[in-house]
């Protein structure tokens, strides 16, 4: 493992529904970051807004905005990660990709999906879980909801012992109706797995849903990267646009793991598909 993981979090006001405005931003403050940023994470659905209007605005993954990820991912010569409404095999899908400057990407369908929007009426569920690797770095992938499930989130055992994962990461548009309960769980799941913890949420406000609703769904940010030991080491408090950038340590990840050791003790599971 590289001692050191250089990361940035883009905490931005997503343009509803306005793709091409959406890439131009980010775009912008993509040049703008430190030579030596390793790893980019976006909230989810950056390009669009956390939208169900999935049968106008899914791409394939040929598409545009998949294509503009590996353009800037080589351009910048970093990994960019983020989630995009994606049509594949007939269906539609919260897909977050793990773009490489290279050209190659791994992906992950939200497996949790938000029946409270009506998500799960829109979009397929995954089932499969994603561990990327950047120098040796382990980063275990995560979309907004999920987060509220611990057992999909937690530390698999390995034969040997180990941990599974050093970085558990999680993209979001997360409401500030619920925010105390973000700011939670992220502390939670880094302490119940000995892992740095980052979550990437967006600001802004979506269009309201009816015609008579006065406002639409407000978006606080509170961005925030957490140490293995559950302690902040980063936590936006203001509703404004951000690019947090950040370096994680290999030492300190081994310390607080070497100090307390529990990771050894905990249990042996298997997770049954929803089918």
């Amino acid at each position: 493992m590289k001692s050191h993981l250089h990361i940035a979090l883009m905490q931005i006001d997503i343009q509803w529904e306005q793709i091409d405005e959406n890439l131009r931003q980010i775009s912008q403050q993509l040049a703008a970051l430190p030579r030596e940023t390793e790893v980019v994470f976006l909230p989810e659905m950056f390009a669009t807004g956390f939208s169900m209007n999935a049968e106008k605005l899914a791409q394939p993954m040929n598409g545009k905005i998949v294509q503009w990820m590996r353009e800037q991912a080589y351009k910048h010569r970093i990994i960019l990660c983020g989630s995009v409404m994606i049509y594949d095999q007939g269906k539609y899908w919260n897909r977050l990709i793990w773009m490489q400057p290279d050209g190659n990407f791994g992906t992950y369908d939200k497996r949790h999906l938000f029946a409270y929007a009506e998500e799960d009426k829109h979009y397929t569920s995954g089932s499969r879980q994603l561990i990327a690797q950047v120098n040796g770095w382990r980063v275990a992938l995560y979309i907004c909801y999920d987060l509220r499930f611990p057992v999909w989130c937690a530390q698999q055992p390995t034969d040997d012992g180990s941990a599974a994962y050093d970085v558990l990461a999680v993209i979001a548009s997360w409401p500030a109706s619920r925010i105390e309960a973000w700011d939670l769980l992220l502390q939670a799941r880094a302490l119940e797995n000995q892992a740095y913890v980052i979550g990437v949420n967006r600001v802004g406000e979506e269009p309201p849903a009816k015609a008579h609703a006065s406002h639409g769904i407000q978006y606080p940010g509170y961005s925030a990267i957490v140490d293995p030991a559950g302690k902040w080491l980063y936590r936006s408090t203001h509703p404004q646009p951000e690019i947090i950038t950040h370096i994680l340590s290999a030492q300190h990840l081994q310390q607080v793991r070497k100090h307390f050791p529990f990771l050894r003790d905990r249990d042996r599971f298997t997770i049954l598909n929803h089918e």
